[in-house]
């Protein structure tokens, strides 16, 4: 079955877009799969009392893992510091932290099975050179996590987009 993408999205109601600010982005690169580095870092965390909010681990096929997670930006010193504590006794343990960022939920129905959804949604972000650095999908929402100076842009851009037509 071929429909066009305007049919496509017909059958996707955006109820709204929401703005959340004060996140970081923290990635933990090169980790050998079964070890358990992956494992002290969110129990450590936990331990401390960090809230990770949004989280994804991808593996590659040399078997590294590479594990991306949100925590409040106000929480980005202390996880700073478990980590560089970690890495004293897994030194292959790298991470990055970006901040601030912010996170953008459209929420509505219809979105977990429609990725045309998504590829309009990025296609918009990359005519106004928004970079989504991290973007999850539920049966009711899409979440983006972007630069925090572009989170009103990115708002404003996606409202026009979804909300203004209805």
């Amino acid at each position: 079955m071929n429909e066009d993408k305007d049919t496509i999205l017909e059958h996707i109601t955006i109820e709204t877009v929401s703005t959340y600010h004060d996140y970081a982005l923290v990635s933990i690169t090169d980790v050998p799969v079964g070890q358990d580095s992956l494992v002290t870092v969110l129990s450590r965390l936990a331990e401390r009392g960090i809230n990770v909010n949004q989280m994804a681990q991808i593996t590659d096929q040399q078997g590294l893992a590479q594990l991306q997670f949100t925590v409040h930006a106000a929480d980005a010193p202390r996880v700073c510091q478990e980590l560089e504590q970690i890495s004293e006794q897994h030194p292959n343990l790298g991470y990055s932290l970006l901040e601030p960022i912010s996170r953008i939920v459209l929420s509505g129905s219809g979105i977990r099975t429609y990725s045309e959804l998504v590829v309009r949604v990025l296609e918009a972000l990359e005519q106004q050179k928004i970079t989504a650095h991290l973007i999850s999908t539920s049966e009711m929402s899409l979440s983006l996590y972007v630069d925090y100076d572009q989170a009103n842009q990115t708002s404003m851009l996606l409202e026009a987009l979804f909300l203004k037509q209805h």
